[in-house]
């Protein structure tokens, strides 16, 4: 692993033995979801697609919620999301996951799909007893831009660390 990676892993092994809330963007979710043993593709070669990830559009493509996860009540009523994209690298399907991780039904992921592609990949995951929120795309980009839903992710880490300052 390079440098970067080291010091990624050992910022998320820290937030988590601490109970920090953790928001991982881009490589930040494929970090987390690799640190918690999901599958994760190096190249969209691996994964046959029509779509686009790599794009330099603030529109590259739609995300569609899951409903009833706390990514979908964090965006309100969305059921979509325009998202841009700019990532090679990916973490796996939830089929995919399922069957490397050799899970059976009711077996959950380390972290909940909360979010795909119309292809299927994961555009958001999360864990949120442990604060966890990762998404794929760059919502700072749009945040600055007025995207309402977009700043709501970056107000729910403000929320989770205040809450956490608030425990010790």
């Amino acid at each position: 692993p390079s440098d970067r990676s080291e010091v990624y892993f050992w910022c998320i092994k820290d937030a988590l033995n601490y109970g920090m809330p953790v928001l991982g963007i881009c490589a930040g979710m494929q970090m987390l979801a690799g640190f918690v043993g999901m599958k994760l593709f190096r190249s969209k070669d691996c994964f046959e697609s029509p779509l686009v990830h790599k794009s330099p559009k603030d529109d590259a493509h739609l995300v569609w919620l899951k409903p009833n996860t706390p990514f979908a009540k964090l965006a309100g009523s969305a059921e979509k999301l325009p998202v841009n994209s700019r990532h090679t690298e990916f973490v796996a399907p939830e089929r995919i996951q399922r069957e490397e991780l050799q899970l059976v039904d009711g077996d959950v992921l380390p972290l909940e799909v909360y979010a795909t592609a119309t292809d299927g990949i994961p555009e958001a995951i999360g864990e949120m007893s442990h604060s966890i929120l990762c998404v794929q795309w760059h919502p700072e980009d749009l945040a600055v831009k007025g995207d309402t839903t977009q700043q709501k992710i970056f107000s729910w880490l403000y929320d989770e660390a205040v809450a956490m300052n608030r425990q010790f």
